[in-house]
């Protein structure tokens, strides 16, 4: 059932005050503090635009001399200072000294326009730093031997003129693209090399060494193992590779949707597992695998004209077909692997073991359906008794599928680790003082929690502060559909307001047709996520209503 609330009586502030709290949401989600300290620390940046770089040059050869500039990321202090004045002058400078903005479009300005509005704060403090940061490089470039002291001073100053414009940068992005692929388009056409950016994955390596594995092995077993029939070395070489790169392609699948899955549910325990979107992934793969089972072997015949071979492939590839079930077996058995052992705080080497297991029995129970499916014909063609060969089948497949998985789940399990370094380091630097890193919000308590302040409520209904939801305080009307009577639209009173014994947001509804029902507790704004719930506890039994922030129409909506 769906309730709207328009707030009452200022009816033309609705659309401002949605887009201020949808941004607001946005701007304060983990992934922003993670891309924060990405886009500092680790992403190379080059200055885009001829404007720009000719400005930053200006500025710095003027004020300082060309001994300070160097745009070559070559982590000497002049390269520090040079990307550190760019960053500035990119997002922060112009806003601040009414020039052009070239990084928002036009369709980008409102959402450029309301993040600066609502870090402000912050976008004073690099523009103090920035000042600093002048001063401080003046001090160390034009000194023949810099002291520690200098060297220190400098290494500071960029440090929060970097970190504290790129955690605007990264806010801004956030909230223009919902994406990752988008982001990396935005961030690449601002100067970012987003390539090193959105975290680190399963990378090429790893991925190439697992394809390289499997056609080892495969082609091993298939040369070596009893009661095989002799081929000759091209065409193991060819069912090898075909069998690898099928294995490389669920490898891809898997890992791409684990990432995603992990990183919408960080810290949710009981989430349900994307069996959707693993499907979806082993179908892609199974169409790939189903190319390459064509492609590959009538590529000989195509490149030497023996068309009188094509209609054997064709033959072969049909006997074949259920070959299959093993890589689309493999996306969705890697996928939940990943998923559920690379998120454990085990050791690499148990999740390299139990990825093996897991990933070898679901081989072994792939294997198991595509030898009852294969014709002894087809067996005849490797083996010297078919019906020896589908237990070995079975075997060969399990102990791929070992390997594959002890791989995979070890590469994973490091990745995995190298994102959550990422979320510690952010926090280490928070409790260091070091500028621009936020400490993140520990996992949410169910249990009641008495604030450590009164402007800021207890984590168990977010861990907001009062100035950041004093917009929200006011009177709402509730327009809602009747729950008995279609057609009818109910209308009711809430109030928001805060509470200082209980530190929180609170609601009371009034003028209810239905009085009985008349709701009133408190409110709920989970971090990073665009919705507020209102909560309410009566005799035991407890209530909420969910509203999610829309970028338009009314401020609030909520369903019950």
């Amino acid at each position: 059932m769906i309730v709207v609330a328009a707030h009452f009586p200022w009816v033309q502030r609705i659309d401002n005050l949605a887009r201020m709290f949808c941004i607001n949401l946005a701007a304060i989600p983990r992934e922003a503090d993670r891309l924060t300290l990405e886009l500092a620390q680790t992403a190379d940046f080059q200055p885009k635009s001829e404007r720009l770089r000719a400005q930053v040059e200006k500025i710095i050869t003027e004020t300082i001399g060309p001994h300070a500039l160097r745009f070559e990321p070559d982590g000497s202090p002049a390269a520090r200072f040079t990307r550190a004045v760019g960053l500035y002058w990119l997002f922060v400078g112009p806003n601040s000294k009414g020039m052009k903005i070239e990084v928002a479009s036009v369709n980008t300005r409102s959402a450029y326009a309301r993040v600066m509005q609502l870090g402000a704060t912050t976008a004073a403090r690099v523009d103090a730093h920035y000042e600093e940061l002048m001063q401080a490089a003046l001090a160390y470039f034009t000194t023949p031997r810099p002291t520690k002291e200098l060297i220190e001073e400098l290494n500071r100053s960029i440090i929060e003129v970097s970190q504290l414009t790129c955690s605007l940068i990264a806010r801004y992005v956030l909230c223009c693209n919902a994406t990752k692929s988008k982001r990396r388009q935005r961030l690449a056409r601002m100067g970012f090399d987003a390539s090193h950016t959105m975290m680190l994955r399963f990378g090429l390596d790893q991925w190439v060494t697992t394809i390289l594995a499997v056609i080892v092995l495969s082609a091993g077993m298939m040369a070596s193992m009893p009661w095989t029939l002799p081929l000759s070395a091209g065409h193991i070489l060819q069912i090898a590779i075909t069998f690898g790169l099928s294995i490389g392609f669920a490898v891809i699948g898997a890992v791409v949707v684990a990432h995603r899955f992990l990183e919408r549910h960080e810290g949710e325990k009981s989430a349900y597992p994307p069996i959707a979107e693993l499907t979806a992934a082993a179908l892609i793969v199974a169409g790939l695998s189903v190319a390459l089972r064509i492609g590959i072997p009538i590529l000989p015949p195509l490149i030497l004209g023996n068309s009188s071979e094509l209609s054997d492939v064709v033959i072969q590839f049909r006997g074949r077909l259920p070959g299959v079930i093993i890589p689309f077996a493999c996306t969705i058995s890697l996928g939940l692997l990943c998923i559920y052992l690379g998120a454990r705080p085990w050791s690499q080497l148990r999740v390299a073991t139990l990825g093996a297991l897991g990933n070898g029995l679901a081989f072994m129970a792939a294997a198991l359906v595509v030898a009852w499916l294969l014709r002894n014909d087809v067996l005849a063609q490797f083996y010297a008794d078919p019906e020896r060969a589908r237990p070995l089948v079975v075997i060969t497949s399990g102990l791929i599928g070992l390997a594959i998985g002890a791989m995979v789940l070890a590469a994973f399990k490091r990745s995995e680790r190298a994102r959550h370094d990422i979320v510690e380091q952010a926090v280490d630097g928070a409790r260091a003082g070091i500028p621009g890193c936020v400490v993140l919000p520990p996992a949410e308590d169910l249990d009641p929690a008495t604030p450590s302040r009164s402007d800021v409520a207890a984590q168990n209904y977010g861990g907001y502060s009062r100035a950041n939801v004093a917009h929200l305080e006011g009177c709402y009307v509730c327009f809602r559909p009747a729950f008995t009577l279609p057609g009818v639209i109910t209308a009711y009173l809430m109030d928001l307001r805060w509470d200082d014994a209980a530190s929180c947001l609170t609601f009371e509804e009034s003028g209810r047709a239905d009085a009985g029902h008349t709701q009133r507790g408190r409110v709920y704004i989970p971090d990073g996520r665009p919705f507020i719930s209102f909560v309410t506890v009566e005799r035991g039994a407890s209530g909420w209503s969910r509203c999610p922030a829309q970028s338009s129409g009314s401020p609030l909506a909520a369903s019950s």
